[in-house]
């Protein structure tokens, strides 16, 4: 509904613009008025799995802007930099008026008649979660909070599909993107300091090659981009290692999950396990809701998937068990309406302390936002063996617990105490979920932490 009433408003606005322009025309004044007409933003309407304005993509960003004049040439095409905030200093040219010392924005005007931009490159921010710059060739954009950076060349790659951040052979571009990019938030007074996510930047420039190193440094990338090696599946009612309907598949560089080869879903739970267990980490994942669910998947499933850890080995699953003995960091998407929080917390088996107390009811939910549609999530988790687990998104601790344990009244899980001398908890397997929705993830990363 929200797109039909979209769709109707914007049909509507057109017909308005249509009336006022006829207007002006029945005025005899049409040939010494002068009109800018533009948006403030674009949609994402799948591009990138994003829905909705909130990203500096140039879906989103860059936006049509037209202007009829007296002194305009129809037809004719320009391409170069601006912002909308050059209208006010054109507007104020047209009326004879000084533009004030302080507007930073140019007069469109010498543009119309073939002069350069006075815009060498153009700065994009979203609160504080996100900054970009974009000159002529490049496009570079900085997520702060999840230390992320993507560089795009937008003269061979205009849909901003190739991350090249990564190449070696760029960091110099982005070195210098990085040094424009402070240099215009220092003129546009942005008060959101870049450099305090690079430790030993102390100078308005940061060494980007530098700081990749840094933000890379330690991480384990358990998903390799391209097969699933180091990952064993787990099917109720099949086989350690057998996934006979590829639930678990790497397309398009990315690991998915899905459900074509299933008639219904049957309650055939899965987990993919990877190869080691680990104790004291932080774990960063990008996951994606995508499709629809798998017939006759639970209601509760609906855009529902996990990730387990201080998992059981998978070698201990009965062969029908539906969810290995562990700690379930719960991700769920919004259905587009209802609000619904992710990086939720189940216990299949296990029990954890929270809120001063232990905690027996199965799932409880974090304080994070809703996350609607198909767009990409960065889910971060902190976890201190047995001490203390933290599920972050944006930068922030959504939920926090102690003491992961074994519970007694779980008949397994009792038999995992009984063999392991002790109910805690201080480490295990990881797995990802198969819960009857398709997901996708684009990164799994882990960095071993000290004890």
């Amino acid at each position: 509904m929200h797109r039909q009433e979209y769709y109707a408003i914007i049909t509507h606005m057109d017909a308005m613009i249509g009336r006022i322009l006829d207007a002006i025309q029945a005025t005899g004044k049409a040939d010494n008025t002068w009109i800018f007409f533009t948006a403030d933003h674009g949609l994402a309407v799948g591009q990138h799995g994003l829905m909705g304005k909130q990203n500096l993509y140039d879906h989103s960003v860059r936006v049509p802007f037209f202007v009829v004049g007296p002194e305009t040439e129809p037809g004719q095409k320009i391409d170069a930099p601006i912002y909308l905030q050059d209208v006010m200093p054109t507007t104020l040219a047209l009326a004879g008026i000084t533009q004030p010392d302080h507007v930073c924005f140019q007069n469109l005007l010498p543009l119309l008649e073939g002069e350069a931009s006075a815009h060498e490159s153009i700065y994009g921010a979203y609160l504080d979660k996100q900054r970009s710059i974009r000159t002529d060739q490049y496009k570079l954009i900085v997520y702060p909070k999840a230390n992320v950076i993507r560089l795009y060349d937008i003269q061979s790659d205009p849909l901003e599909m190739s991350d090249l951040a990564d190449d070696a052979a760029m960091q110099p571009v982005v070195n210098d993107l990085l040094g424009e990019l402070q240099a215009l938030q220092s003129e546009m007074n942005d008060p959101l300091t870049l450099t305090r996510f690079y430790p030993d930047a102390d100078t308005n420039t940061v060494n980007a090659s530098d700081q990749r190193a840094r933000k890379d440094e330690g991480w384990i990338q358990l998903f390799n981009g391209k097969n699933l090696d180091g990952w064993t599946p787990k099917i109720r009612y099949e086989p350690l290692g057998q996934d006979s309907k590829k639930t678990f598949r790497v397309e398009d560089g990315l690991l998915k999950v899905r459900y074509d080869r299933y008639e219904k879903f049957d309650e055939a739970f899965g987990h993919l396990f990877y190869k080691d267990a680990f104790s004291h980490y932080r774990m960063r994942l990008e996951y994606r809701f995508v499709g629809q669910q798998c017939n006759e998947g639970p209601g509760w499933a609906t855009r529902n998937s996990g990730v387990m850890i201080h998992g059981e080995e998978p070698e201990t699953m009965l062969v029908d068990q539906s969810f290995p003995t562990s700690i379930e960091v719960q991700l769920l998407g919004g259905d587009g309406v209802k609000t619904r929080t992710t990086s939720n917390l189940c216990t299949p088996g296990t029990n954890v302390v929270y809120k001063g107390g232990l905690f027996l009811p199965h799932c409880t939910k974090s304080n994070s936002k809703t996350y609607h549609g198909e767009q990409w999530v960065t889910a971060e988790i902190e976890v201190r063996g047995n001490q203390v687990i933290k599920h972050i998104l944006d930068g922030d601790v959504v939920l926090e617990y102690y003491q992961p344990q074994l519970d007694r009244r779980d008949e397994h899980a009792a038999e995992l105490a009984d063999a392991k001398g002790t109910i805690m908890l201080d480490g295990g397997s990881i797995s990802l979920q198969s819960e009857s929705h398709p997901i996708d993830f684009r990164k799994v990363e882990l960095m071993v932490l000290e004890p």
